[in-house]
């Protein structure tokens, strides 16, 4: 082999590495991981998931993307949305990052940066017990109908703040507030599929937010 040929071969392998490189900063899964949970980086959708439909703005950064995912793999993301939400009451309450002296940094008296809510949560008329909804309508729950379908069993639905909480700035890159909802559900054939709504807030206030009615006042 001569060494117009090698260089070329080296040319071709540094080629390819750079275009996977660049590939897999610009997949769905490294998208989410970089932005649901900016901070942390511990959640994102399974490997081995299929695909249905992701389309993300490059100017704005929002996206909407949805996934069919095994139950098992559906009982993990589950156990660790739950985790998550613990994680975040437990710093939310304990470690009172609402404070004045917290509400303007991040250090490292802080672990957890990102607020989570389960939107599946409704607290009795005391708004001290929370009981969970297991009746609310999965069609309509999104401005774009694919994300959710009609007559599905919706497992779980978060609202996760990143970058800001009311007027608290959390961990902001770019200035901009940020929220992602986050839905687990099974449709009427028992696949199960996660969706991922990622938004800037002036977004949200033009959408409003899910349409959680519940089935039984619709």
């Amino acid at each position: 082999m001569n060494k117009k040929k090698r260089i070329l071969i080296k040319l071709l392998v540094c080629l390819s590495v750079i275009v996977f490189a660049v590939l897999y900063f610009i997949s769905p899964r490294q998208i989410i991981k970089r932005t649901v949970m900016r901070y942390e980086r511990d959640f994102t959708i399974p490997v081995f998931c299929r695909q249905v439909r992701f389309e993300y703005d490059i100017k704005t950064g929002s996206y909407c993307g949805k996934f069919e995912i095994s139950k098992r793999q559906a009982d993990k993301i589950l156990e660790k949305l739950n985790y998550l939400y613990d994680r975040s009451y437990v710093y939310f309450w304990k470690k009172k990052i609402m404070e004045d002296k917290y509400a303007q940094i991040l250090d490292s008296t802080i672990l957890n940066s990102t607020i989570i809510w389960n939107l599946l949560l409704e607290s009795e008329d005391t708004g001290e017990i929370l009981h969970n909804r297991k009746d609310i309508k999965s069609e309509g729950l999104f401005e774009e109908s694919w994300l959710t379908e009609a007559d599905a069993e919706i497992l779980a639905i978060y609202n996760i703040y990143a970058d800001k909480y009311l007027n608290y700035t959390l961990y902001q890159y770019d200035g901009k507030e940020r929220d992602s909802f986050v839905t687990v559900y099974k449709n009427k054939q028992n696949k199960y599929y996660i969706s991922i709504k990622h938004v800037v807030y002036t977004e949200l206030e033009d959408w409003g937010g899910p349409n959680l009615k519940w089935n039984k006042n619709t």
